[in-house]
């Protein structure tokens, strides 16, 4: 497939790396000639330096031949423009238009007139995003991350095994023999830097970070097997009220029946005016949560708060806020990390996770660009794996087959939702059948596999 991605900063540089990594031909268009040297020196793109928004530029870019266009600059207008040009214009056949928070958008009326400039494109609001994966696993307190899978019949969660784990040196293949009605599937472990899709002969070592999808009923006895407990989240803080703050706020306060109280530390003093304003019903303090003045002067007793997260533009002053808030008695602390390379820190200082916006963002774009029916797709760790939901429409090879006869590599089908439904963790008898959808875990190694019997084929007519 030819792609071209307009922009390659925060959100486009992600996508780029994860297209180029599928063997996907990829042309760049970027304003910054930095930034487009970078790229130049680390990935094999095709660059262009001006405007997206300019026809010249595209179609410099190869415009008139590409399959995919992915609007992804910090500017809205020319997006929007870009998106429109490759759409109307150059007849892309796929468009993907990336977009500014809702509030922004909302000042501007924008939101009233995209669906007739640019009605064929996907829309993609990363900072929206990733405020709902956010929420999404604070809804299991204590998880390094979790995520709603089908429907939200079953959850896919992250915990790091210690030495208080049960299931610490024990095969994978005993997990069902030992606890025969806990219906859960471990489906990838990140250990010492990398990851990997785990065997039945693989066993949990002490550090591992696992990745297990399981009954969404079951979550509370699924904890209890790593040893640990979950709980209720009422208190939230958060320090930085940007984009991503502001979109989490929302999607808090959205929820019903949840009723958080939350508290939120701003630097910025018009920002912080701004989020009072906008949100009457929760804490704005204006201040560094690093400064013991900030919330001393607010009153914050910090051992009532249940979750803390640092979701700054700054990966080093995260790191440190949400760890200083832990520290002061908050129950779990989360810190926003752009750079990959701090990971490691995350078990070191106790953290309980790590957010990482550039996974979400690819998460969503890969969603809206895969062949076959996909559903939803989530980004593990470093990309060295992926989670995805499937739907087996006519045409796809795995339909009429079992599991087990499939040539899947290391990749595995850890759940199963009947055309009806009914949701199953499958053996390697599950026949697989039209209309159902399958969750699928795998690495780079094998996305060969995915289209051999996931993506429908399509006849010739010749």
């Amino acid at each position: 497939m030819y792609a071209i991605i307009c922009g390659a900063g925060e959100v486009g540089r992600p996508i780029i790396e994860a297209l180029q990594r599928e063997r996907h031909e990829v042309a760049v268009i970027d304003h910054d000639p930095d930034l487009l040297g970078h790229l130049n020196r680390e990935l094999e793109v095709s660059a262009f330096l001006g405007k997206a928004s300019y026809p010249t530029i595209l179609e410099r870019a190869g415009a008139k031949n590409a399959e995919l266009l992915i609007a992804a600059t910090n500017d809205d207008e020319v997006n929007i423009l870009c998106a429109q040009l490759a759409s109307n214009h150059f007849r892309i056949p796929q468009v993907i238009l990336r977009l500014g928070a809702t509030q922004g958008r909302l000042a501007t009326g924008y939101d009233s007139v995209i669906p007739t400039l640019v009605a064929n494109a996907h829309t993609l609001v990363p900072e929206k995003r990733v405020a709902e994966t956010i929420a999404n696993s604070m809804s299991v307190t204590g998880a390094y991350f979790a995520q709603d899978l089908l429907g939200g019949a079953v959850k896919l969660i992250a915990l790091y095994a210690d030495e208080n784990c049960p299931l610490v040196n024990s095969f994978l293949k005993h997990l069902t023999l030992l606890f025969p009605e806990l219906a859960i599937r471990i489906v990838a472990i990140w250990r010492g830097g990398r990851g990997i899709i785990p065997t039945d002969e693989d066993s949990i070592l002490v550090g591992d970070l696992v990745y297990f999808v399981v009954d969404a009923t079951q979550i509370e006895r699924a904890f209890s097997v790593f040893g640990k407990q979950t709980g209720n989240t009422k208190g939230v803080a958060i320090f930085g009220g940007g984009r991503i703050g502001a979109a989490l706020i929302d999607n808090l306060l959205a929820q019903k029946g949840k009723n958080y109280k939350i508290t939120v530390f701003e630097t910025r003093k018009d920002r912080a005016r701004q989020l009072a304003e906008r949100f009457p019903t929760i804490q704005v303090l204006h201040g560094d949560v690093l400064l013991p003045a900030t919330h001393q002067q607010g009153g914050v007793n910090f051992p009532l708060i249940d979750v803390a997260l640092s979701l700054t533009d700054d990966d080093e002053s995260n790191i440190l806020a949400a760890l200083m808030m832990k520290k002061s008695g908050v129950r779990h602390g989360y810190a926003l990390v752009r750079n990959s390379s701090y990971s490691p820190l995350v078990a070191q200082l106790e953290l309980d996770g790590m957010i990482t916006p550039q996974n979400t963002t690819v998460a969503t774009m890969l969603s809206l660009t895969r062949r076959g029916h996909v559903g939803g797709t989530v980004v593990l760790h470093d990309h060295f794996a992926e989670i995805m939901e499937v739907k087996l429409v006519a045409g796809c090879g795995a339909i009429g087959r079992r599991i087990g006869d499939l040539n899947l590599g290391r990749a595995v089908i850890p759940v199963v939702c009947s055309a009806q439904r009914e949701v199953s963790f499958p053996y390697g008898n599950t026949l697989l059948e039209e209309d159902m959808w399958v969750v699928i875990a795998f690495d780079n190694a094998d996305l060969v596999r995915f289209d051999r019997y996931f993506s429908p084929k399509v006849e010739s007519g010749f």
